[in-house]
């Protein structure tokens, strides 16, 4: 068992791991279910690699709590049932790729969810947080996918973390237990 960190603490799991929103079909609703059995926040997308509401119905039935579902900024005005749909059955929406939205916040604050945002440089970070929401994920440069980070983890952490009052989620070159405990 972990110790608990602001992270653990905020979305009720219990160890310090956010699965990333991955769609392509890599993200599967079976591969949030086994982070959530780990212990960890598991994640899907809400583009794929099934329809969201297909996905959500696995996770409920396969999975415990605490889950959540990413979202493309760009893209969610045209999924706006889907966005009401995640806040109101998971603990987390995460949000990437655009500019963080005081709305939007709200939105998802009004399903009874967390909200996330998904950002790669300090002044994002910033700007997330002052838009109300709960926690930011920190992307450095080593992620994988949609990449927005543009310096190396550890250093967009250093220039952050001290800025922020809401949790930060350290995401991009995560692949051990030494990398993991190296950020919390």
């Amino acid at each position: 068992m972990s110790p608990p960190t602001a992270f653990t603490e905020l979305v009720g799991c219990a160890v310090p791991v956010q699965l990333a929103p991955m769609g392509g079909g890599v993200g599967t609703p079976e591969l949030a279910a086994a982070v959530c059995a780990a212990g960890g926040l598991g994640m899907i997308s809400s583009f794929g690699p099934a329809p969201l509401a297909t996905q959500l119905a696995y996770l409920r039935t396969h999975a415990a709590e605490p889950y959540g579902v990413g979202f493309f900024a760009f893209a969610v005005d045209a999924v706006t049932g889907d966005l009401e749909a995640a806040a109101e059955a998971c603990r987390v929406v995460d949000v990437f790729w655009g500019d963080p939205d005081a709305g939007l916040v709200s939105r998802i604050h009004a399903g009874g969810a967390l909200a996330f945002w998904q950002v790669g440089n300090r002044d994002d970070a910033l700007a997330a947080a002052d838009a109300g929401c709960d926690a930011v994920v920190l992307q450095g440069v080593e992620a994988g996918g949609h990449v927005r980070g543009i310096d190396l983890l550890l250093d967009l952490l250093e220039q952050t973390s001290a800025a922020l009052t809401v949790p930060v989620v350290a995401a991009g070159g995560m692949a051990t237990g030494k990398h993991v405990r190296r950020v919390c």
